[in-house]
């Protein structure tokens, strides 16, 4: 009979130990919703699993859990960020390094996991649920525009590395617009006045994923347009300088130290008295909140179903509006039944580019919508 060495034994249990403290600690440990190191929402646990379509889905929704939840990952990603700082690399793999100093956010450019095919069908569901919704607001007589953002690289893609050049570039933009388009109801693309703009004031950030206040305004403006005279236009900022200052979330995330040269808009403020603002009853799991802004005066009601990028929307709407709703899509899985039950003269759909496509969403989410009760003040 052979008998293991001793230390042969000791090195096992150690290796076994090394690989059961993650899960110990995942156990024990208090969950975290969002990343602040990330920028983002971490995966939620999934529910019971008659609620996914294929059984499949369900073993890809744990995973997204696992990765994003693991013991003692908050420590590794800082690990990781040092090391790669150290070798001036970005410490987030999904930071793209662009040439004159421009940072890109890797979601949407990178190639992902996700098959062509799968792509397609995320952005027809999108494309069905923007036509449930609109056939419900048309019966209440409420104007809809559905607003697709574009990415930075988009807007400004001789800023990318070469070697991007050779990867294939995602085709869901166009998708969701022809088939917007094909559903009948009405879109603006804030595209196209982004790019007769774009050469003569800088529309976003150098080191970070969103537009700058001059960019935003323009794309307000473009929704103004449309909007049937619910909204009015907003002056557009002028004189953008670079200046060295705080880290916005590209550098925050490449783990970059210092002062990056940035864009800052003099001047600029679309702040609103902190008394006009309410908390919105709405289920969320975003990193924004629902909220409500209403001001004394005669005006329109709007709501506002968006991301980050039109953060600065409301406080320009509230210029000629009275009340603004504004919700996070939560990609696709917003709270259809109350955000719809508003009584609002308008209502806009803006996600952007990298966000479009829904996740499977069970037929009562289209029929709910569908069967949507009176709306409510």
């Amino acid at each position: 009979m052979i008998r293991a060495r001793p230390h042969n034994v000791i090195r096992n249990w150690l290796f076994l130990g090394a690989l059961m403290v993650p899960g110990i600690v995942m156990l024990f440990a208090a969950r975290q919703e969002t990343s602040l190191r990330e920028a983002r929402t971490l995966a939620s646990a999934p529910g019971r699993i008659e609620l996914v379509e294929h059984p499949l889905q369900y073993a890809s929704l744990w995973d997204a859990f696992l990765k994003d939840h693991f013991g003692l990952r908050d420590a590794l990603l800082d690990i990781n960020a040092l090391v790669r700082r150290q070798l001036e690399s970005p410490a987030s793999g999904q930071v793209i390094v662009g040439k004159q100093g421009w940072l890109f956010f890797g979601d949407g450019l990178l190639p992902g996991s996700e098959s062509a095919r799968a792509v397609e069908e995320k952005v027809t569901r999108q494309v069905e649920l923007i036509g449930a919704i609109a056939r419900r607001l048309d019966r209440q007589r409420v104007p809809f525009l559905v607003v697709p953002t574009p990415d930075k690289h988009s807007v400004y893609p001789e800023y990318l590395p070469g070697w991007l050049d050779r990867l294939p570039r995602s085709d869901v933009m166009r998708q969701l617009i022809a088939g917007v388009r094909a559903k009948g109801v009405e879109l603006v693309d804030v595209g196209d006045a982004l790019a007769s703009s774009r050469d003569h004031s800088p529309l976003y950030f150098l080191t970070d994923t969103h537009w700058t206040p001059i960019g935003a305004a323009l794309a307000f403006n473009e929704v103004s347009r449309l909007s049937r005279a619910v909204l009015r236009p907003v002056p557009v900022p002028s004189g953008a300088t670079l200046v060295h200052g705080a880290p916005h979330d590209l550098s925050r995330m490449a783990g970059f130290d210092g002062t990056p040269l940035d864009w800052v808009v003099p001047g600029f403020n679309s702040s609103y008295p902190q008394a006009l603002r309410e908390e919105l009853q709405v289920a969320d799991s975003s990193l924004q909140k629902p909220f409500v802004l209403r001001r004394d005066g005669l005006g329109s009601k709007v709501l506002i179903i968006g991301d980050s990028f039109s953060g600065h929307w409301p406080s320009y709407a509230l210029e000629s509006a009275n009340t603004v709703y504004w919700s996070h899509h939560n990609q696709c899985l917003a709270d259809w039944p109350k955000l719809l039950s508003l009584d609002v003269d308008l209502v806009i759909y803006q996600m952007l580019e990298r966000t479009i496509g829904c996740p499977p969403l069970a037929p009562e989410v289209i029929g709910g919508i569908d069967g949507l009760q009176a709306p409510i003040g």
